[in-house]
């Protein structure tokens, strides 16, 4: 626990504030026990002057703070993620965040990152002019696109429908290009469609608002990148 304070610490470059000064000198060069009460201590009273010392970190350092409370609410290791990301919209309400996750927590589905996401900007109170934010579920699919228009997904695609694809997209498509479709733009067709995914009765749109379909011969190898 000491170990993870002192580096912590050391990988902010911010000046700590009066309140917080003596609290960070002991977590960088004090013993475990000195280091952690002071820690404590500096959450529990000057959450802000640590925020700000902490900086982009600070979801971290909440993450630890809450664990060391017995308060950290998450069932298992698996949730993890989910509370991290949560504790970022806590702390950047005014900015705007991009996550990477796998392709079941980006999707809107019921119990999803990206759900739980916007159920917790839901809860945030907006002023007259403000409008209330938005999760922007992002997906990518990799595959091929033959010369007729059908669309091959790569191996490890298990969420995205062959055929779907190709009714949809195969008449626009071009071997070898990359697509990058706005499924929530006005008018969008798939805004009521259930199309595209896998085993959906929801419009595709509902679930993921933007979505890359690439052409798996266009990914760089680590060889090719390195000669790059």
């Amino acid at each position: 626990m000491g170990k993870a304070l002192t580096v912590l610490a050391n990988a902010s470059y911010n000046t700590p504030e009066t309140e917080i000064a003596e609290a960070v000198q002991v977590m960088r060069s004090g013993t475990t026990s000195n280091a952690v009460y002071w820690f404590k201590t500096a959450m529990a009273k000057y959450p802000r002057q640590m925020e700000r010392f902490f900086g982009s970190s600070y979801a971290a350092v909440s993450r630890l703070y809450y664990a060391m409370q017995g308060t950290l609410n998450v069932a298992d290791d698996s949730e993890l993620p989910t509370y991290d990301a949560k504790q970022l919209l806590k702390t950047y309400k005014k900015d705007g965040i991009l996550i990477f996750t796998d392709e079941a927590s980006a999707l809107m589905t019921e119990g999803s990152m990206a759900s739980e996401l916007q159920a917790q900007l839901d809860k945030q109170k907006y002023g007259e002019d403000e409008d209330p934010q938005r999760v922007c579920a992002i997906g990518a699919v990799y595959g091929t696109w033959s010369n007729a228009g059908s669309f091959t997904p790569d191996d490890t695609e298990t969420a995205w429908d062959a055929d779907s694809l190709t009714e949809y997209l195969g008449s626009d498509a071009l071997r070898g290009k990359d697509m990058l479709l706005a499924l929530d733009g006005e008018d969008s067709p798939y805004l009521t469609e259930n199309c595209l995914l896998k085993d959906t009765d929801t419009p595709v749109a509902e679930q993921v608002q933007k979505l890359f379909v690439l052409d798996k011969n266009n990914m760089a190898s680590p060889e090719t990148a390195e000669s790059e």
